[in-house]
């Protein structure tokens, strides 16, 4: 198959314009957004808390204790207020697998972000390809039909002249019906490509200004180890599923950190005005070390570590199912480059075989030694060739395409795209 040095311009227009606008990678974006947000929010755990409390308003007290003492019930207006700063000293380590666990989950998203980015222009090349398929198609339809329809005017007039046969005309105007038929379907197919190309462009192409599309240079892989290690190793997939085993670890971390005592060093500023019986300003500072240790939880705490350790075999699980998935997808689609490339190479033979045999026929007929409707259906041969090869190209080119999402590197710099 033919390797071009890059992509056409239109074509990079449109799928630049793919990556620029698709929803779907919009909403790839934000979530990798939201996964960098995260991280900030994580990494607050190792800054001081600041809690400002208080109340103010009417206070009543009538207690036993007064009334013994022969006073009545205290009633005044109250005032409080409490600031209270908190800087966490140990709590287990929850905090650094927080924040590893928030990371993590950023590079994660970036993998889903690049993946989704991959398939979309997979799919952008894949409509592209078939709205020019089925545009070439059409054009060798209606050559068919063409000539088809010039055969069976001559026909019919042969007949008018009294040198032809009536049944020639009738089988004519059979293979004309034929020819019709096939230009009518092969149009059909182009109104649905064009209708998934909308759908996943947002607009209807430019018919006339479709270029051929071919897989630039680099972009498929040229042996199949190669493909397979770069697989293993670059794509956006398999790197998202090692990734959220990774975080499912600092998960079990985050779990085992209730076994540990949590430690904090607390500062408080009380300033009241006549709480509590207590008439006048009082103020109050302190600084202590406050430490809290929940040794028994009733097995709870037990539980969670177990759930996020199973839940880390069963991303690890994951992981290695999604490798041989990877590998397979990558043998598949390289078998199925190779078979693309051979039936190329066969109906390249084919055609030129199908022209010998028209031109030998030619040749015949005007040497009256061949009938027209045989040289007709020769030249059906040709047509007939024509459009196997055109399919076979494009599935070939298509083919190349999904092995390079296969392996990972369907890429916009592979593409010679602009950074989107």
């Amino acid at each position: 198959m033919p390797v071009g040095p890059a992509l056409s311009e239109p074509l990079r227009s449109e799928l630049d314009l793919l990556l620029r606008e698709h929803p779907d990678l919009r909403r790839a974006r934000n979530e990798a957004s939201a996964a960098r947000a995260r991280i900030e929010e994580a990494r607050s755990a190792y800054l001081p808390r600041f809690e400002l409390s208080g109340d103010s308003g009417a206070e009543r007290t009538d207690d036993p204790a007064r009334r013994q003492a022969g006073q009545g019930a205290f009633s005044m207006r109250r005032d409080k207020l409490t600031l209270t700063a908190t800087q966490n000293l140990f709590n287990g380590f929850r905090d650094e697998a927080g924040i590893n666990a928030a990371e993590l989950g950023h590079i994660e998203q970036q993998m889903s972000l690049e993946n989704t980015r991959q398939e979309l222009l997979f799919q952008g090349l894949n409509q592209y390809l078939d709205v020019l398929r089925n545009v070439r198609l059409i054009a060798v339809a209606q050559n068919t039909e063409s000539t088809i329809r010039t055969q069976l005017r001559l026909e019919d007039e042969r007949v008018q002249r009294g040198s032809g046969i009536a049944v020639d005309v009738l089988q004519a105007k059979s293979r004309l019906q034929v020819a019709k038929e096939q230009r009518v379907a092969f149009e059909g197919r182009l109104q649905e490509a064009l209708a998934r190309y909308k759908q996943l462009f947002g607009h209807l192409p430019e018919v006339s200004s479709l270029e051929e599309g071919v897989p630039p240079e680099g972009v498929v892989p040229s042996d199949l180890d190669g493909a397979i290690a770069t697989a293993v190793q670059y794509h956006p997939a398999l790197r998202q599923t090692r990734f959220q085993a990774d975080i499912a670890r600092e998960q079990r971390w985050i779990a085992r950190a209730d076994y540990y005592p949590s430690v904090d060093l607390v500062g408080s500023l009380d300033y009241e005005d006549n709480v509590s019986t207590t008439r006048g300003i009082e103020r109050e500072q302190s600084l202590l070390v406050r430490a809290r240790w929940e040794f028994f939880s009733g097995f709870r705490t037990r539980a969670r570590v177990e759930s996020a350790s199973r839940t880390l075999a069963a991303r690890k699980d994951s992981y290695n199912f999604a490798t041989r998935r990877v590998e397979e997808d990558v043998r598949v689609a390289w078998d199925r480059l190779l078979t693309e490339r051979r039936r190329v190479d066969l109906l390249n033979n084919a055609v030129n075989l199908a022209i010998e045999v028209f031109n030998a026929k030619k040749r015949l007929r005007e040497a009256g030694k061949e009938t027209s409707l045989n040289v007709l259906d020769a030249e059906r041969e040709v047509f007939s060739a024509r459009i196997n090869q055109i399919s076979a190209e494009f599935d070939a080119r298509i083919a190349g395409y999904l092995l390079a999402r296969r392996t990972g590197m369907l890429t916009p710099a592979a593409l010679g795209l602009g950074a989107n």
